[in-house]
């Protein structure tokens, strides 16, 4: 192997990035993969030549997000690791995730890899996370060597991911805590003027979300707001517009015009399962598409490279015209959770797939036999400066099935429909779907959110997939019962007989790990504590109604049993180093 460190990247406007090439030994021209981390090109490396390692280990490090260098070059690639403008040795300003400079830029170092002599003048992508959110967004900008990508993850709307149901949410807080920022710039910064932005700034500290995180506070209290300036992005960009089109790929699909195959873990929060699912189905996008979903992020090893066999059988067929059958193959791969097994079909959710409601039933019951309850259910939410917000000492309202009789699987979108009062004039409500397994653990399958000013629902609502209006909020009258439809990440899972399916109606969702409840990080810090939707900061007494004139349910994406022939052995293939 030839490794080359740090070649200068010239840009149109000087600025220099600095990148590392690890190439096979020979002269023979080959195809490149370009790998662009805003945590940078240093930090990839750390995984060579060591056993990938699992949730919960020490260095299980999610600013690894490019995978199998040694691997790579085996097969016949050179890998291109680019640090960002702004980002560790390179020259300028960065301007946060997903940027436009930084989609440029990309695009820029693909050409330049293109027209290096080792390059056969075919490039491809790699990487999960923010190296594979921004795949599709370069590839939108179509540089003419970029022949395929791969994006593992991928964002299809970026505001609604820092704003779950409206809900500020702190979730790039340890996420991108680590980032090895030089010299950044939000911009609200570069496109403000002076007195318009500390205007703005000052504005923020009003508001209690950032009131009650005092990192939150700290970043929008510094002047000039460079202690953390993608937060201070986030939170003057509090609703939907260009600030966030820019940044996510849905507008973008009809520009992409090279094969993308589309790859996520079922997450349970965040928008990467619904950004795989909705680049693949995209009716504007013309591009050759398949989408894998890879299982739950339990099970995912740092580097992340259980996808990596199949991501070589891709680029082994577009980058050097190997015909090896990728692309007679029926265009989805699953890997079903709870059969833990690898399942292809032809879209989705699944052919076959059908909604049922599960109703919610006094003393905590789930059933499809419809509502039933005249006494509501009360949920009493104390702000954090007043209580614990480790899970175990968190107020919840919990309903369940009996033990399934016979194995069940959802794949699909999911939603729920409360009806409920609050005595306060706003309120956030979280629900969390489980899988509750015989001997006591729970696995987290999905999660939704929705503040109760914002219940709204728009036009481009779909069965199961409901979507609020954010521009326009509410009255919440206290006391008045309403019906709230929240949405919930897809699942692909199957609850196997003897298991029973959970449901917890809480208003803040700190989690901690424990040994019988099953998350995924950026849920679990060092501290113990986590990261996601803000809870409220007042007192707020929750009513929970289910009854006929209520009733309350899960809309559930339920899919027969598949034919055996469906069922495959592939388990993503392995590619250490």
């Amino acid at each position: 192997m030839k490794i080359e460190r740090n070649r200068h990247i010239a840009l149109s406007d000087g600025v220099r990035l600095k990148a590392d090439v690890y190439r096979p030994d020979g002269e023979e021209p080959v195809p490149a993969l370009v790998g662009w981390s805003a945590f940078g090109k240093e930090v990839q490396a750390v995984g060579r030549g060591r056993k990938p390692l699992k949730l919960g280990q020490c260095m299980d490090d999610l600013s690894i997000e490019i995978s199998g260098i040694d691997f790579w070059v085996e097969h016949g690639y050179a890998v291109v690791l680019v640090n960002p403008r702004g980002i560790s040795t390179s020259e300028g300003v960065w301007r946060g995730l997903y940027s436009e400079q930084d989609q440029k830029d990309c695009a820029a170092a693909v050409e330049w890899a293109a027209w290096q002599d080792w390059c056969s003048r075919k490039v491809g992508m790699l990487g999960c996370g923010t190296a594979g959110r921004i795949q599709p967004m370069v590839a939108a900008l179509q540089p003419p060597h970029l022949k395929a990508i791969m994006p593992i993850d991928l964002v299809d709307d970026l505001y609604a991911e820092c704003y779950p149901g409206g809900a500020l949410s702190n979730y790039y807080l340890p996420f991108t805590s680590t980032i090895p920022m030089i010299n950044a710039m939000s911009d609200a910064e570069a496109e403000m003027d002076w007195e318009t932005l500390l205007a703005a700034m000052k504005e923020s500290l009003k508001d209690p979300a950032v009131q009650s995180d005092p990192y939150l506070y700290r970043t929008m209290d510094t002047v000039p707001p460079r202690h953390f300036p993608w937060l201070v992005d986030i939170i003057l960009h509090n609703k939907p517009g260009e600030f966030w089109e820019k940044r996510s790929t849905q507008n973008k699909l009809k520009d992409i015009k090279i094969p993308m195959y589309c790859a996520t873990l079922c997450y349970e929060f965040g928008r990467s399962t619904f950004g795989a699912i909705r680049a693949f189905l995209d009716p504007d996008c013309t591009a050759p598409r398949k989408l894998m979903l890879l299982g739950h992020p339990v099970d995912r090893h740092t580097p992340f490279e259980e996808p990596n066999g199949e991501m070589l059988r891709w680029y082994d067929h577009w980058l050097k015209g190997v015909e090896n059958g990728i692309m007679d193959e029926p265009p989805v791969k699953l890997y079903v959770t709870g059969e833990n097994k690898v399942r292809t079909e032809e879209t989705f959710p699944p052919k076959g797939m059908h909604f049922k409601s599960l109703y919610f039933q006094g003393e905590g019951k789930l059933s499809f036999q419809g509502p039933k309850g005249e006494t509501p259910e009360e949920l009493y939410h104390e702000p954090p400066i007043y209580k614990s917000q480790f899970s175990r000492n968190l107020p919840a309202v919990k309903y369940a099935t009996q033990p399934m009789e016979e194995d069940m699987e959802l794949s699909g979108p999911v939603s729920v429909t409360l009806y409920s009062a609050v005595d306060q004039d706003d309120a956030i409500f979280v629900v969390k779907l489980w899988d509750h397994r015989p001997d006591g653990t729970r696995l987290l399958l999905s999660d939704g959110y929705l503040k109760a000013s914002l219940r709204g629902l728009t036009a481009q609502s779909k069965p199961g997939e409901p979507v609020h209006d954010v521009f326009h909020p509410l009255e919440v009258a206290q006391g008045e019962i309403y019906e709230y439809v929240i949405g919930m990440n897809p699942v692909c899972h199957v609850f196997k007989a003897g298991h029973r399916l959970e449901v917890e109606l809480k208003a803040c969702d700190a989690e901690s790990y424990s040994f019988t409840d099953f998350v995924t990080i950026p849920r679990l810090f060092s501290s113990g504590l986590t990261s996601g939707v803000l809870p409220g900061t007042k007192f707020t007494r929750f009513q929970f109604y289910h009854d006929a004139a209520h009733p309350a349910h899960l809309l559930l994406p339920i899919v027969p049993a598949a034919p055996a022939d469906r069922w495959t052995d592939w388990s993503g293939g392995e590619a250490h180093g």
